[in-house]
């Protein structure tokens, strides 16, 4: 038997309400036979693409389409910061 619409996008919603690399806050679902839209905006590629991995772990997706766009979050990090996080970045790479 088929899933409504309504019960898989409650799920991808779940899904990514649980996923710690997606920030949901602003990330819209719609599920129209089975075929999922995700739409809005999102800091991180890394969670742009973990949304899309999430709505196709849901039961009765037949396809997903990633709309999200992502939005840098405004703040200015100096030359120093960048260093730090990149020498730190470095340092825990084991490749």
């Amino acid at each position: 038997m088929a899933r409504l619409d309504e019960e898989i996008k409650k799920e991808i919603e779940e899904q990514l309400n649980w996923d710690a690399r997606v920030d949901n806050s602003d990330i819209r679902v719609e599920v129209q036979n089975g075929r999922a839209t995700l739409i809005g905006t999102i800091p991180t590629y890394t969670g742009k693409r973990a949304a899309t991995y999430d709505a196709f772990w849901v039961d009765g997706v037949t396809a997903v389409e990633n709309l999200i766009m992502i939005r840098l979050p405004e703040q200015k990090i100096d030359d120093a910061e960048i260093e730090k996080n990149a020498k730190s970045t470095l340092f825990w790479d084991i490749d």
